[in-house]
């Protein structure tokens, strides 16, 4: 190509520039990327074929796989980013950033309706942070972290992806709009069962789901690594950027193709450690990055330590939580859940860790209590914020139930609501 067409062609680029929509920005970016991987493949592609010619299979197979790993290397380098400044330049941009948030007032702050975890969070779900909500099989963690996705989207009108790793894609829609409509989710299971004023409740809720931001539900047919999550997000990244995502739940993902730790504990904290690091802001998958939230089971010892303590006394630990002390050290905000034995309609909750928040709830203690319908797996917020003690026969019944194992699912527990 001639000076002359060069010129004309850099011209044409800069006027096509001018001209993007910030909002197709990140498309156009995919498409230029897949050019150029297409572009490399095929030359790849020349270069094998030679290569079979003039030294054989065995090489040409060889320089194959090499260029397209140099090919995946170079990628990952460029999602690499690194910033590095003098406190003394960054400082004033700081102030600025603060004055920009005090005009624009709390909007910032992801909240989740539940007064007790926004208080206790204070800087709420941001983004690249890793909340965790922990506790026995049948504790309401998937439970809880619906409340929450479903308030922060209808509520903030954040965008949410949802990926349940351990139900059917239709069961926890059947879950959410059983909280939505106050239709106990059993009875939505017998749909010939329902009344006409319940099916128009059922249906009222097309108009109200389209009038609210994204809601998007990932389902896969088989366990995955974090990577394919964020392949994924990437995939889709043109037409939906989530401001928080919900994994049900992390010990589900499984770790990445030739780890270099065979411990389970230190596999789940790779993947912990890339989870956080793909949400944050500028450094992630998108600008303004996404918040985290998962579940993860109380250990053994926990349960047992607690239940003879009983509710008010008792407390959690972060080394208390099953699978991996690199929860305790990755995660952000970590809250521990136990139903309260002696009433169906409670849920104790437990200020495990909080990385930016206060430590305590609104009562001024680590522990306070929230209200449940299991039946609609509704929760609620409490303002009497009291705690019942357990009294010493559950106590002594409860040391010598049976914990179940980590694996088993939470749909097979009998019906109490969905938890």
């Amino acid at each position: 190509m001639d000076v002359i067409s060069q010129e004309a062609l850099y011209n044409r680029i800069n006027l096509n520039i001018a001209n993007v929509n910030e909002n197709d920005f990140y498309h156009l970016k995919s498409k230029i990327v897949e050019h150029h991987v297409t572009k490399n493949i095929i030359s790849y592609i020349d270069r094998y074929r030679l290569n079979v010619t003039d030294k054989g299979g065995l090489f040409a197979a060889k320089d194959f796989i090499s260029s397209l790993m140099r090919m995946e290397m170079d990628d990952e380098d460029g999602k690499r980013k690194t910033i590095y400044e003098d406190l003394r330049d960054y400082y004033p941009q700081f102030i600025q950033n603060l004055r920009d948030k005090a005009a624009r007032g709390d909007a910032d702050i992801i909240s989740c309706g539940i007064r007790e975890i926004d208080y206790a969070m204070v800087v709420g779900f941001a983004p690249g942070t890793l909340t965790l909500f922990c506790g026995d099989v049948g504790a309401y963690k998937s439970a809880m972290m619906m409340n929450v996705a479903v308030n922060i989207w209808k509520d903030q009108g954040k965008k949410v992806l949802i990926v349940p790793l351990e139900m059917p894609r239709d069961k926890w829609v059947q879950r959410m709009i059983s909280r939505e409509t106050k239709i106990p989710f059993d009875k939505i299971e017998h749909p010939n069962q329902l009344t006409k004023e319940e099916w128009d409740k059922l249906e009222g809720q097309d108009a109200i789901i389209k009038g609210n931001d994204q809601f998007y539900i990932m389902e896969t047919a088989e366990r995955i690594p974090v990577s394919f999550l964020r392949k994924e997000i990437e995939a889709h990244i043109d037409i939906f950027k989530p401001d928080v995502i919900v994994v049900d739940y992390i010990a589900n993902l499984i770790p990445e193709a030739g780890s270099n730790n065979a411990r389970n504990d230190l596999q789940i904290g790779e993947m912990l450690k890339d989870l956080r690091q793909m949400g944050k802001p500028k450094m992630g998958i998108h600008e303004n990055g996404f918040a985290i939230i998962s579940g993860a089971q109380i250990g053994r010892e926990g349960l047992k330590r607690f239940r003879k303590t009983g509710a008010i006394k008792g407390s959690f630990h972060s080394e208390d939580l099953r699978g991996s002390q690199e929860y305790s050290a990755d995660a952000d905000n970590i809250f521990g859940q136990m139903k309260d034995p002696n009433n169906n309609g409670r849920l104790h909750l437990y200020d495990i860790k909080n990385r930016y928040g206060t430590g305590v709830f609104p009562n001024g203690s680590t522990k306070t209590s929230l209200e449940v319908q299991g039946n609609i797996g509704l929760i609620e917020g409490d303002n009497k914020d009291w705690i019942t003690e357990v009294s010493q026969e559950n106590i002594l019944e409860k040391i010598d139930d049976p914990i179940t194992d980590f694996d088993s699912s939470e749909l097979d527990l009998p019906f109490e609501g969905y938890q």
